[in-house]
């Protein structure tokens, strides 16, 4: 019975790395490579630098103050989004 259980994560770790191999991921030239990764990297640290602006402008006792640094999560989230969004399109079409 519990053999039939550890046999099941296998089969699905063996379908997951036959997908990556068949998308071919591998790219031959490295500029193209370095560009997207370097795009979703920027996306990281714009998401970490809002945060930064975020905790720097923190008044607890200010109610206005702490729901426009709620509001702006929404654009936290947005920053690394559109980022990795964009290096998947630039991967894609290189």
């Amino acid at each position: 019975m519990l053999a039939d259980r550890a046999v099941v994560p296998l089969i699905k770790i063996d379908q997951f790395s036959n997908t990556f191999s068949k998308l071919d991921l591998e790219m031959p030239n490295m500029h193209k490579c370095q560009i997207w990764h370097i795009i979703g990297i920027f996306g990281i640290w714009g998401f970490g630098m809002h945060m930064t602006w975020q905790l720097r402008h923190l008044d607890i006792d200010d109610p206005d103050n702490c729901l426009r640094l709620f509001r702006a999560n929404r654009d936290c989230g947005l920053i690394p989004a559109a980022s990795f969004l964009l290096a998947a399109i630039l991967h894609a079409s290189l």
